[in-house]
């Protein structure tokens, strides 16, 4: 449990690129949403269910670039301040 609430961490500073990008807290809020669709969303064929953030590989990916995403627009804040 403490490991998926890691990885949804992550996950959740993906949008803060487009935001910081388009400069617009609409498309932040936007894109988030999007990403919560796309990670959540539920395939079934009536007996089995199965979605993105069941495949270990996709949330662990997009927490990696989350935190990436993170730590260059933290650095680009630094260097905007001086």
């Amino acid at each position: 449990m403490l490991l998926m609430a890691f990885m949804m961490g992550g996950v959740s500073l993906t949008p803060l690129f487009f935001g910081m990008r388009k400069k617009s807290t609409a498309t932040t809020i936007t894109s988030a949403v999007l990403i919560g669709f796309l990670i959540n969303a539920t395939v079934s064929d009536g007996s089995n269910q199965t979605s993105l953030f069941q495949f270990i590989g996709v949330p662990v990916g997009m927490c990696l670039i989350g935190f990436g995403i993170a730590f260059l627009s933290y650095r680009r804040i630094e260097k905007a301040d001086l």
